[in-house]
């Protein structure tokens, strides 16, 4: 068994995170195939995620820059066809997904922002359906508020997993920070 947790280690998976059953099915295919074995089965499982649906909101204040953010994780700017509509208002009125490019079953859901007059705090989650996403980005900007933290809350309490994301808002700021996105989104060959 030291042998799987060294594999296990090479590999940068956290035995502490494996379930009993990996554990398991680790201990019988060793003693069937020994290390090469057990290096099969963990590549296997770590790319089980690939065949999994996975929506994942991008959820915040409005005007945070939640749609920007979807386009930045799929190389694409606002002008860019395909890409999510955004600005430095209130662009996304209406729920839309955007697959990911490497993955089709992992979907981006490129939601309102909370406090609106159309998606107030008081009726938000029931709006947007909160229990069909699998996990939460919650996009936040310049400072956590009020509403990031309602947020968090809520989702917490629905035992809904998420991760805070501060994006910085250069766009306000630099009118080309699209064209510059570009030029650094660009994969360069060398």
């Amino acid at each position: 068994m030291c042998c799987v947790r060294l594999l296990i280690s090479n590999m940068n998976i956290d035995i502490e995170e494996c379930d009993l059953p990996v554990l398991d099915d680790l201990k019988s295919v060793h003693q069937l195939g020994g290390v090469e074995a057990c290096r099969s089965l963990l590549e296997r499982k770590r790319e089980e995620w690939n065949n999994l649906p996975l929506n994942m909101a991008v959820i915040g204040n409005t005007g945070v820059g939640k749609s920007t953010f979807i386009n930045a994780i799929r190389r694409l700017t606002a002008e860019d066809e395909g890409a999510a509509d955004a600005d430095v208002t209130e662009t996304t009125v209406d729920i839309r997904s955007y697959s990911h490019p490497n993955n089709p079953l992992l979907k981006f859901w490129d939601l309102p922002g909370v406090g609106t007059h159309e998606f107030r705090k008081n009726t938000y989650l029931a709006k947007i359906e909160v229990d069909r996403y699998d996990f939460f980005l919650l996009v936040t900007a310049t400072r956590f508020t009020e509403n990031d933290t309602w947020l968090g809350s809520e989702l917490s309490k629905r035992e809904k997993k998420y991760y805070f994301v501060y994006v910085r808002r250069l766009d306000r700021t630099f009118p080309t920070t699209r064209k510059i996105a570009r030029q650094h989104t660009t994969r360069r060959k060398w």
